[in-house]
């Protein structure tokens, strides 16, 4: 069609064309392409039309709306970008919105249908997108939209994201994760510099491998809803600013999942098993607090918390150490466990290297120190004392008899009077005047 000057509306009803098309690139000869392709106005798409040719309409700025059938399974690659448009209508069925799709239009919103799997490289970027949805059938998103504020994001198991494609996106403050979601890809929010909170909600079982990795603005993650299988090694790496993370439920934290050296000074994990090498390596922990179903911290988990720092672990017996998983903390910080497993970590050979472990208050176990009374005397100091409590035993003689000493229940003796002692377990003695 070249040299045709007053083309301004096309019918098109090709069903199948693979092609790269060309045919209205240059109207005339002599003039520009995209002087030429500007003087379009109108084109209609027949409702048989399969595939939507590659860069078809790029250029055509005097296209300001066009409609997708519903029997358009592909949008071909640059087939409206830089046109006009302001309004687009997408219909179910169209399965892959092809690189560069709907660059540098006009589109202040897009609408995309249930059906969509794959959208390619700056597919969306137009400026003026600035709140986009992502459903749920999505598999590849590489789609770019550089203008977006508000991201939604319902893909429940996409394969695959462009690497950085949140980098220097100063507008971008909220990303909402909907309930379709069950894991979160790898890559997805890498390198994103804006984004200040992240709230996982409990639908999603994975965070992918380097997810939010690098995303140097993020302050707070919240899982405190969350029901996940795993949090992906390098996860949430780099995220400097990052000073409070609340886990309600995971089964396995990934090698270096927070790993590197940033803010954060509370940790709470109401529930995970496995907890993997360097996971919150390099970070300057205040308090952390571990649930009653740990079973494995691997090595150099937490080398850097706080010198003094305070560690609970709720679990009642030992979880297997690595080497070095409090590294820095042993000699100052404060370990805190049940009552009646403090015992059990002061023999431990790896967790007893702490210097402080004591039970967590109001779980504190009492013991019954009891003395039998003989002829001759009185006693004071009995009665329940808490683990690690001093005891002291006073013997006090009648007039005309002498302490002689403590009898032990297996029959060995103590003389010492007052006696004073560490509460460790329950003793029964008796006092012997002659």
């Amino acid at each position: 069609f070249w040299g045709c000057k007053s083309l301004k509306h096309i019918i098109w009803n090709a069903v199948d064309f693979e092609e790269p098309c060309m045919m209205f690139n240059y109207l005339s000869i002599q003039d520009s392409w995209s002087y030429n392709r500007a003087r379009i106005e109108d084109i209609i798409f027949g409702d048989k039309v399969k595939n939507i040719p590659n860069t078809i309409c790029s250029g055509m700025t005097g296209l300001e709306e066009v409609v997708i059938p519903a029997s358009v399974e592909i949008i071909g690659n640059g087939a409206f970008d830089g046109a006009g448009i302001k309004k687009v209508i997408l219909n179910e069925g169209i399965k892959e919105i092809g690189p560069a799709a709907f660059r540098n239009t006009n589109l202040s919103e897009i609408n995309l249908p249930e059906s969509v799997e794959i959208i390619g490289a700056d597919a969306l970027d137009a400026s003026g997108i600035k709140q986009l949805y992502i459903p749920k059938n999505v598999q590849s998103y590489y789609g770019g939209a550089k203008g977006i504020e508000k991201l939604i994001w319902d893909a429940k198991d996409c394969k695959s994201v462009n690497q950085m494609q949140f980098y220097n996106l100063a507008n971008f403050k909220a990303l909402e994760i909907g309930p379709n979601v069950r894991k979160l890809p790898t890559f997805f929010m890498y390198y994103c510099n804006s984004l200040e909170e992240v709230e996982i909600p409990e639908n999603v079982e994975e965070i992918g491998d380097y997810c939010f990795m690098a995303s140097s603005t993020i302050r707070k993650v919240d899982m405190s809803k969350s029901n996940l299988k795993r949090i992906g090694a390098y996860a949430f790496c780099q995220c400097k600013k990052l000073d409070s993370i609340t886990i309600q439920k995971v089964d396995t934290i990934c090698e270096f999942a927070f790993f590197d050296y940033n803010d954060t000074k509370f940790v709470e994990i109401g529930s995970v098993k496995c907890i993997g090498k360097n996971a919150f390596n390099g970070s300057a922990i205040k308090k952390l607090i571990l649930p009653a179903d740990l079973v494995f911290i691997d090595d150099f988990a937490f080398p850097w918390m706080e010198s003094d720092g305070e560690v609970t672990c709720y679990a009642d017996n030992p979880p297997k150490l690595g080497e070095d998983v409090f590294y820095n903390s042993y000699e100052k910080g404060t370990l805190y466990v049940q009552g009646k497993s403090v015992s059990k970590y002061k023999a431990d050979e790896k967790w007893g290297e702490f210097n402080n472990i004591i039970a967590i208050p109001g779980t504190e176990q009492l013991f019954t120190i009891r003395c039998e009374e003989a002829e001759g005397g009185r006693i004071s100091g009995e009665g329940n004392f808490k683990e690690g409590e001093e005891c002291e035993l006073t013997a006090y003689s009648d007039e005309g008899y002498k302490f002689m000493y403590w009898q032990k229940a297996d029959g060995s003796t103590i003389k010492d009077n007052p006696y004073k002692f560490v509460v460790t377990n329950e003793i029964s003695l008796k006092a012997v005047f002659q």
